[in-house]
């Protein structure tokens, strides 16, 4: 949001801040499941296990691979449920201390509207941005209030979409700008060829060395650095 010109630095940590703070006062055990299902699949077996109000699809990362997120209950329902019905199925336990994209963030979304609607928002971004909410290209006012953050909170990461979208814009090179690479496996499981990704950081690696390996690769890929 700041580097594509939504909100300057200092409103854009804060709201960055705020949403932590506010994540870390979520109530309840709430956990995260990685499933091998397709979203509808997924969904079928939330509402078979009668866990509607406890579970939600918290991202949609490729054609067979969703997580599901809430309270910790209710995703073990469904996740013996999975297990039962789709024989090959893999559900795997993230490392998270709550059930992001959840029912269980619905304590705090209040708050959140209510403090990202005072920040200053630009009419447009100056870069286009691509919404995780609705997988589509941002040009116009639509991420400037509190009810899109609210939403961005409760909502299922459409990454799958987004990465659609810049495959159809001609993206052919990504680069993921992280401590680590986690991103860009989703990136290749999806895409067959044709697509290059790159880390900004390495855990195992120089940070310098790391980042100026993926500049050169980048420039060698035609991107101008």
């Amino acid at each position: 949001v700041v580097v594509g010109g939504l909100l300057p630095l200092e409103e854009g940590l804060q709201l960055i801040a705020m949403r932590g703070r506010l994540m870390q006062q979520m109530e309840g055990d709430g956990c995260m499941v990685a499933v091998s299902l397709p979203e509808a699949e997924a969904m079928q077996a939330i509402r078979d296990s009668e866990a509607d109000g406890e579970v939600s699809i918290a991202a949609v990362n490729g054609a067979a691979s969703v997580v599901i997120s809430g309270y910790r209950s209710g995703v073990q329902r469904v996740v013996d449920l999975v297990q039962l019905r789709h024989a090959g199925a893999k559900c795997t336990a993230l490392a998270v201390s709550h059930g992001f994209h959840s029912p269980q963030t619905e304590g705090l979304l209040d708050a959140l509207e209510s403090f990202a609607g005072t920040l200053p928002f630009a009419a447009a971004p100056r870069i286009p941005i691509i919404s995780n909410v609705t997988g589509e290209m941002v040009l116009d006012d639509s991420m400037s209030n509190g009810q899109y953050w609210r939403r961005h909170t409760r909502s299922a990461v459409r990454f799958v979409s987004g990465l659609q979208t810049l495959l159809a814009e001609g993206v052919d090179v990504i680069v993921e700008v992280g401590p680590h690479p986690v991103l860009s496996g989703l990136v290749l499981q999806t895409v067959d060829s044709g697509v290059t990704c790159l880390a900004s950081m390495h855990k195992q690696r120089d940070d310098g060395l790391q980042m100026a390996a993926s500049l050169g690769a980048a420039f060698a890929s035609g991107v101008a650095v």
